[in-house]
């Protein structure tokens, strides 16, 4: 893959999205290799070669061979022999896609510089071909040729990131529906064939699968399966007069099973017997809103009620070992997948592979549309194990598995070929939508593997359930459906998919914190206990202060009484002196004694001497008072 691939599948794109015949586009790119090898003749196998160099577009001879009689009818070019010699006017004329390719080069080689810059700001420096790599890595994401690789988390989340910026999702968009035409092209060795379908197909969904078609792993999961959906019945309905479906859409007794298991954990989380997994989405909707045991069987009722509406049924078992030479059971595998999945999940799935080899009479070396038989599955390691060549039998043999992606894109292309390509894509196209189930899916994946951790740590008692609860509540709100996935968080939802030390970075700040915690405790208590020696130092020396106040307020009161009486004597002597100076000779000692009297009198009734007590009191004691308010 190439960066001309990238642009002229984007230019494709466009130009069927603009209403142009697909046969047309195709006599456009075929004209343009005139153009770019600078020569007026080739012959068919020229043309393809050249398509491949400068557009990196593989398209089958006997394709070429039919548009270049199209176009000899249309005067474009004349055949001489095998050579083809194009009109100089129209080898002219038709520059124009040329220069749209070399535009759109640019374009994606700015989002490419920025999605470099974003994995460099994540992971660091891009060396010793790293860079070379993630261009790699980017072309097949958008082409969905691959299953998930170490770039796949941070290509989802740069696109997210860019979510808001429609030019960008447009760009990305157009390579994706191109990618799917060109497939669809490279499949197909006649326009003329009218048929939309022709064989007889069965689609075995995995328990995901049948999870979104009923609601339960959020709206994304659901768009995009209803959108597969809608293809095999609207294919089914352009070929009910052949009788029976072509396509028809199954699934097995594992799938069974799994479905009953996740129903039957829900009615035990309902009873309080068990606690909701982490990362377990369809678990999560499944006891949302349920409150007895009864609520759970009506649901599962619903659930395969549901399936069967829409033409959705469990398949026949067969005898896995009757015929051993079809078995794909293989011990590679074990210990191949150990890591990602126990002993009993690989065996499913191998199971599962024989399965469909054993319904395919071990004849896999053939196209999709012959294939017959093959199970569509969301997980990861399914995917891997069926891509896996040391699990086939021969390395060219078509998979036991695929994705919604590849089954959509075929349906999709194979129904839309002679419509001009004018129906809505189906959402499996949209890259948002792609890269949202990739993170989701990764942070999901990561919560089970930390909580499956945590049991495995509390049963073998290295860490005890109280120690690790706010963890698991941690975990639980860490469980995302893909349309939860959005820009403002992405950060935070990247850093925990690749913090491999969470768990321990979570008990060394846990630690830290109990120990912060202790320390401020500790001092908060040194200080409150200084405060109340403090504070009873204080109070004593108050105390001392009061008392000593009063001792002098009391001596003042003392001095002051003692001054009060003394002033009176005083004024009586002072009164009786006057009495005797005034007296006159005729004036009897009784007279001056009844004057001195009367003056006394006089100033008893002006002076109270139980009022001058009250306030010399209150001189004496005012800041002995004003203490003690303090």
């Amino acid at each position: 893959m190439n960066k001309e691939f990238l642009a002229s599948t984007s230019v494709f794109a466009e130009m069927a999205n603009n209403n142009i015949d697909l046969q047309k586009i195709i006599n456009e790119f075929i004209i343009n290799t005139y153009i770019l090898n600078n020569t007026y003749s080739q012959n068919t196998s020229e043309i393809r070669s050249e398509l491949i160099e400068h557009f990196d577009i593989d398209i089958p001879e006997a394709i070429v061979r039919t548009q270049l009689k199209r176009l000899k009818k249309d005067n474009v070019v004349e055949q001489i022999d095998s050579q083809f010699i194009i009109n100089p006017k129209h080898r002219e004329s038709r520059k124009y896609v040329n220069d749209d390719v070399n535009i759109k080069k640019d374009i994606q080689l700015e989002i490419f510089k920025n999605l470099s810059a974003y994995v460099i700001l994540q992971k660091g420096p891009l060396i010793n071909g790293d860079e070379k790599s993630l261009e790699s890595s980017f072309v097949e994401y958008l082409f969905d040729n691959t299953v998930e690789d170490k770039y796949s988390t941070l290509i989802s989340a740069f696109i997210v990131k860019n979510d808001h910026d429609t030019e960008f999702l447009k760009e990305l968009n157009l390579i994706r529906e191109g990618s799917t035409i060109l497939k669809g092209i490279y499949y197909t060795s006649d326009f003329n064939d009218i048929n939309v379908w022709k064989d007889k197909l069965t689609i075995y969904l995995d328990t995901e699968h049948l999870l979104s078609l009923s609601g339960l792993n959020g709206e994304t999961f659901t768009l995009m399966l209803m959108d597969f959906y809608n293809l095999v019945r609207d294919i089914n309905t352009k070929t009910k007069s052949k009788g029976d479906k072509l396509i028809k859409l199954q699934y097995t007794k594992n799938a069974k099973e799994e479905i009953e298991k996740l129903f039957y954990v829900a009615k035990l989380i309902i009873r309080g017997k068990a606690a909701l997994q982490p990362g377990k989405t369809a678990v999560k909707k499944i006891v949302d809103g349920c409150s007895e045991p009864s609520d759970i069987t009506r649901k599962v009722s619903e659930f395969f009620s549901s399936l069967r509406n829409m033409g959705i049924t469990e398949a026949d078992e067969i005898d896995l070992f009757e015929n051993p030479e079809y078995n794909i059971v293989d011990k590679k595998a074990f210990i191949k997948y150990s890591t990602e999945k126990n002993e009993e999940q690989i065996n499913k799935i191998l199971e599962e592979f024989t399965y469909i080899n054993i319904l395919r009479n071990g004849k896999n070396n053939t196209g999709f549309d012959k294939i017959g038989h093959i199970i569509m599955t969301g997980d990861r390691v399914t995917r891997s194990m069926s891509f896996d060549n040391d699990l086939k039998i021969i390395g060219s043999d078509f998979s036991f598995a695929t994705d919604v992606y590849y089954i959509t894109q075929k349906l999709w292309f194979k129904l839309n070929r002679g419509l001009g390509f004018t129906s809505p894509l189906p959402s499996t196209l949209n890259v948002v939508n792609k890269a949202r189930v990739i993170i989701s899916s990764q942070i999901n994946s990561s919560v089970r593997k930390r909580f499956n951790l945590l049991e495995r740590e509390i049963a073998a008692g290295a860490r005890t359930s109280e120690e690790l609860e706010e963890y698991y509540l941690r975990l639980r709100s860490n469980t995302f459906s893909p349309e939860n996935i959005i820009s403002e968080s992405l950060e935070g939802q990247i850093d925990f998919i690749y913090d491999d030390d969470d768990l321990e970075n979570y008990l060394r700040n846990r630690s830290a914190e109990k120990s912060a915690l202790k320390w401020r405790k500790q001092k908060v208590e040194e200080l409150e206990a200084a405060s109340k020696i403090k504070e009873e130092e204080t109070r004593e020396i108050q105390q001392k202060l009061i008392e000593n106040s009063s001792k002098d307020a009391n001596r003042i009161y003392g001095v002051y009484i003692i001054s009060a009486k003394l002033s009176i004597s005083s004024l009586i002597i002072l009164i009786a002196f006057v009495g005797y100076i005034i007296k006159q000779e005729t004036d009897s000692t009784l007279s001056v004694i009844v004057f001195a009297i009367s003056g006394i009198s006089l100033l008893s009734s002006l002076l109270s001497w139980k009022s001058i007590k009250i306030k010399l009191k209150k001189k004496a004691f005012k800041n002995h008072n004003e203490l003690n308010n303090q």
